[in-house]
């Protein structure tokens, strides 16, 4: 609410709603979605660790299973800290800096002016006309002060931190075997000091045997570890133990999150695997788990014979928002909201 109040505020006061370009308001929608899915799956993670801790004092395996690793933000961070001269206690991996980085770019800090062109007024970028600014455009003092001072306030918010470094400072690298796409990682040390760690394939395909051998009991992986590797209880692999399979970022397709259920339901398995849709009591977060619920619970019916097995119960048929009925219901609502009565 902050940002969009103050970055509209600013956009009609230095008449930048006037000018094309960039489009603020569509940015800003499509980054607080990302920012809420994040928060929001970042807050069941403590609930979904406790269950994690029965899992494995049981005797059984952990394999979670996500979506966003943060490895776009992570190289932003790493080139902020080292360009500011940093140490790597001054990274931000939470999804905040995403919503500053909006506010770093879309913020309106360039002056504009009216101007006249074939008998039709424009406004158009001030620009610097002398020294080795010339034919740039010109910063307001102004505003730039004004952006700074928002950045500050913003930075002061407490957020949930990124989901991979999260598990990783609960569990330790040393018991988490990771399968993503990321090309490095921050590694969390009792000392509280951290330190860059490069990640590559044959640093992936260690960590995965790691897992296969029972070294490592808990595996995570991202849409990358989610297709061409088995990680069910093979009785061709040393750690046969029952595999808990937690999907804790669901995505955008229900077919791909299925796809990466598939890693832990093979054949020639010693034990199925349980599969747990990881979420909260946040209604939004619906949208983001109701079309994967769908196809688990018909999953479950299917290898189970019960069709409740793999949602636990926590789904049911009213939880299915594709259906026609829920597609009308949608278009009620909207039409409701949108009419003047």
């Amino acid at each position: 609410q902050l940002i969009s109040q103050n970055i509209h505020n600013a956009l009609r006061r230095t008449n930048r709603d006037q000018v094309g370009g960039p489009n603020a308001e569509s940015e800003i929608w499509g980054r607080q979605q990302r920012f809420f899915e994040h928060i929001g799956m970042t807050m069941a993670m403590p609930s979904m660790f406790e269950q994690m801790d029965k899992d494995l004092a049981a005797g059984e395996s952990v394999i979670i299973q996500l979506t966003t690793t943060g490895n776009e933000q992570l190289k932003r961070e790493l080139l902020r800290v080292k360009e500011a001269e940093g140490g790597l206690d001054g990274l931000n991996l939470t999804p905040k800096e995403d919503m500053l980085g909006f506010v770093r770019a879309y913020y309106p800090v360039i002056k504009y002016e009216m101007v006249v062109v074939d008998g039709q007024e424009e406004w158009v970028p001030v620009q610097h006309t002398e020294g080795p600014l010339a034919g740039q455009p010109m910063e307001d003092p102004e505003m730039v002060a004004e952006r700074d001072a928002f950045l500050e306030e913003l930075a002061l918010i407490p957020v949930p931190p990124n989901p991979l470094d999260y598990l990783f400072q609960r569990y330790g690298t040393e018991n988490v075997a990771e399968n993503t796409s990321r090309q490095k990682r921050i590694i969390h040390h009792e000392d509280g000091t951290k330190t860059e760690d490069g990640w590559s394939k044959s640093k992936v395909a260690k960590d995965v045997e790691a897992f296969k051998n029972g070294d490592k009991r808990i595996l995570v992986m991202s849409k990358t570890g989610g297709t061409g590797y088995s990680y069910h209880s093979s009785r061709t692999f040393k750690n046969q133990q029952r595999r808990n399979h937690y999907i804790l970022q669901a995505g955008w397709q229900a077919a791909e999150a299925v796809q990466g259920t598939g890693r832990s339901h093979r054949t020639n398995q010693v034990h199925a695997p349980r599969y747990r849709l990881v979420t909260s009591d946040i209604p939004g977060q619906k949208r983001f788990t109701s079309s994967v619920a769908r196809r688990l619970e018909q999953m479950g019916s299917l290898t189970s014979g019960q069709k409740d097995t793999a949602s636990a119960g926590m789904f049911d048929a009213s939880d299915n928002i594709e259906t026609p009925v829920a597609q009308a219901a949608l278009r009620d609502l909207i039409l409701d909201a949108l009419s003047p009565g």
